[in-house]
C-alpha cells in the first residue's frame, strides 16, 4: 500500500487471538496473575461471571476464579481479609462495607477510609474487584452502577503515624454508618462488612481494633491466619458486648496458602494506577480531566505541620507554602469553608481530589487537574505526606 508521502507501508501480518479454556472440577479454583481470560459459570471474589463472556484483566491484577459449586475462604499482612470482605460484600444484599486500613483506600484513593452501601453488582474486570475507584460517581460512563462513599482523609499509610487523628476519623465515619443504618432499615438489617488495617497481638494494634468494634458496634470478629490475634482478642473481648447489648464473637479462620504476597513495589503500582485512573480512567473508559490555572492567593492549601514542628496546643493543619515542591502532588478537596477552624477541615468528610501538575514560582500560578470543572478557592484543599508523589500525570 502507497499512501501520499510516507511511500510504501509494508502489509501487517494479522494478529491472532490466542484463547486458553480451562475447566474447574467442583471445588476447585483457578488463582491468575495475567491480563485476560475465558471463563464460564464461576465467581471472583462473590460477583458471578457470566457464561461464555470473555473478561480482560489490567496487567498487575492479582486474583481468582473459582467454581460456582463451592467457595473457599482466604488478620496479619497479606492474608486475604480484603477478599473474604470482597466476597461477602457481593453475596449480602445492600451492606455497608467499609475499610479503615489507609493503606490501599476502598472506593478512593489510598490514604483514606471509607464505607458505602453495596446495594449493586461489583465491577468483575476492576483490578481491585469493585473496591476500586472505577467504582464511584466520574464524567464518564461506568460498567456497573457507582457507589456513594463516605470518606474520610488520613493521609498516611500506616495508623501508627497519626494514631490520634485515625482514632478521630474512625469514630467520624462510625457515625456516618450508624446514620446511614438508621435512614435505611434494609441496609441495616443487611449489616456492616468491615476491613481492618493488619495487627499483631502488640497493645496499641489491639487498642487499634479494640476502638473499631466499639465505634461501629460490631458484633462478630474473624481473624484469618492468627491464632495469637484470635486468642489476644478472645481474652479482651469476652465480658464486652456491643452498644446494643450483643456479645462479641471472635472467630479463628485458616490462611489460604494461596494467598499473594504484595510486596513494596507490588503496592506502589497499585496506588499509581488508582491515581491515574481516577484523574484518565482506564482502558475501558477514557475520561478527560479539567484543567485550570489558578493563582497562588486564589487556593486554600493546609497542610499538617511537620514532625519537628510540635508544640502543645498545635493545630490539625496549617497553611502549606505553596513551592515547586508540590508538583505532581495529589490534594484532596475538603468538605468544609476555608474559614472553618483547622480541626474542622482536617475532619470533614472528603468530596474528591486534585493533581498539581505544574507550580510556576515565578507567575505564582498553579496548574491544577481536576476530573471536574467548578472552582476551587472556597473550599480548602489538604496536602498529606502520602502516597508520595511517584508519578507526572501529563507525562
Amino acid at each position: 500500500m502507497s499512501i501520499p508521502g510516507l511511500g510504501q507501508i509494508a502489509p501487517q501480518a494479522p494478529t491472532i487471538s490466542s484463547t486458553r479454556t480451562l475447566t474447574l472440577r467442583p471445588f476447585g479454583e483457578y488463582r491468575f496473575e495475567i491480563p485476560a481470560l475465558l471463563a464460564g459459570t464461576a465467581e471472583r471474589d462473590g460477583t458471578e461471571l457470566a457464561l461464555n463472556h470473555a473478561y480482560t484483566f489490567p496487567r498487575g491484577t492479582q486474583s481468582k476464579i473459582l467454581t460456582y459449586t463451592g467457595w473457599c475462604w482466604f488478620w496479619g499482612k497479606d492474608t486475604g481479609k480484603t477478599t473474604v470482605v470482597r466476597t461477602l460484600a457481593a453475596l449480602a444484599t445492600r451492606p455497608v462495607v467499609g475499610s479503615v486500613d489507609p493503606r490501599e483506600g476502598m472506593l478512593a484513593l489510598p490514604g483514606t477510609i471509607s464505607a458505602a452501601v453495596f446495594g449493586t453488582v461489583m465491577d468483575v474486570e476492576d483490578p481491585a474487584g469493585g473496591f476500586g475507584v472505577s467504582g464511584t460517581p466520574s464524567s464518564g460512563p461506568s460498567a456497573v452502577p457507582v457507589k456513594l462513599p463516605m470518606v474520610y482523609y488520613f493521609g498516611s499509610e500506616r495508623v501508627d503515624e497519626d494514631g490520634e487523628l485515625w482514632r478521630d476519623l474512625v469514630g467520624k465515619l462510625g457515625s456516618s454508618v450508624r446514620a446511614k443504618f438508621a435512614a435505611d432499615e434494609k441496609v441495616r438489617e443487611a449489616g456492616l462488612l468491615l476491613d481492618t488495617p493488619a495487627a499483631t497481638v502488640a497493645k496499641a494494634d489491639m487498642e487499634m481494633l479494640g476502638h473499631v468494634v466499639s465505634e461501629f458496634a460490631v458484633n462478630t470478629v474473624i481473624v484469618l491466619g492468627s491464632p495469637d490475634v484470635h486468642a489476644e482478642l478472645q481474652r479482651r473481648l469476652q465480658n464486652e458486648k456491643t452498644a446494643h447489648g450483643e456479645p462479641i464473637t471472635v472467630l479463628l479462620l485458616d490462611k489460604s496458602d494461596g494467598v499473594a504476597r504484595r510486596d513494596k513495589d507490588f503496592m506502589k503500582f497499585t496506588q499509581e494506577a488508582a491515581i491515574k485512573e481516577y484523574f484518565f480512567g482506564d482502558y475501558k473508559r477514557t475520561l478527560s480531566p479539567f484543567t485550570q490555572s489558578v493563582g497562588f492567593d486564589e487556593v486554600a492549601i493546609f497542610k499538617a505541620p511537620d514532625d519537628g514542628d510540635f508544640y502543645p496546643n498545635q493545630p490539625a493543619l496549617e497553611p502549606a507554602e505553596i513551592s515547586a515542591e508540590m508538583s505532581h502532588w495529589t490534594l484532596t478537596v475538603m468538605n468544609a469553608s476555608v474559614n472553618d477552624p483547622p480541626e474542622t477541615i482536617r475532619q470533614a468528610p472528603v468530596m474528591g481530589f486534585v493533581g498539581i501538575a505544574d507550580v510556576d514560582e515565578d507567575r505564582r500560578r498553579l496548574k491544577i487537574l481536576s476530573p471536574v470543572s467548578g472552582r476551587l478557592g472556597n473550599r480548602p484543599m489538604v496536602w498529606g505526606r502520602w502516597p508520595e508523589p511517584y508519578i507526572n500525570l501529563l507525562g
